[in-house]
């Protein structure tokens, strides 16, 4: 997926090893991703043992595809790698806009069962991504975190933007 830079069945396929047709290749992306064997559980798994060592700045983020005629609502944990953002755990929401702390809660607990917070350099997220409630969770489960503020946030008297 890094290396085609893609999700895309046809894209994924030429970078299987192997000499079969492009359309074999495709195929055989498809029975992969459709296989019931894959839980989130097992392909989590299979991309921790690809990140580097040492501590790893992870990233939260929510972004909204279109699924046919449908959005689709995702909030997503993933790890910080040579400037990319790898998915690894994430949530469809069930409403449009923005997540709530509790869905944040529940995707990093997710996370912290199979990559534990010593691991973690930070976390990085956008200025959606605040409240009382969600910084002493991440306080609580010691992960450090860098999160973009609204300029008119106000900080000891005076307003982000004055900062």
């Amino acid at each position: 997926m890094i290396m085609a830079q893609s999700v895309n069945h046809r894209d994924l396929g030429p970078h299987l090893p192997g000499t079969s047709t492009l359309e074999a290749k495709k195929r055989r992306v498809e029975r992969a991703v459709h296989d019931e064997q894959l839980t989130a559980q097992v392909f989590l798994a299979l991309l921790l043992v690809h990140l580097p060592p040492g501590k790893i700045l992870m990233s939260v983020d929510r972004t909204t595809w279109e699924h046919g005629d449908a959005p689709l609502n995702l909030l997503v944990l993933g790890a910080v790698v040579h400037g990319f953002m790898i998915p690894l755990v994430w949530v469809a929401l069930d409403h449009t806009g923005n997540s709530n702390t509790r869905a944040r809660m529940w995707l990093v607990l997710r996370l912290l069962e199979a990559f534990p917070a010593r691991r973690w350099k930070g976390l990085v997220a956008d200025r959606e991504f605040i409240g009382a409630e969600w910084f002493r969770f991440l306080r609580r489960k010691g992960i450090r975190q860098a999160i973009r503020i609204r300029k008119d946030t106000v900080l000891d008297e005076l307003t982000a933007a004055e900062w």
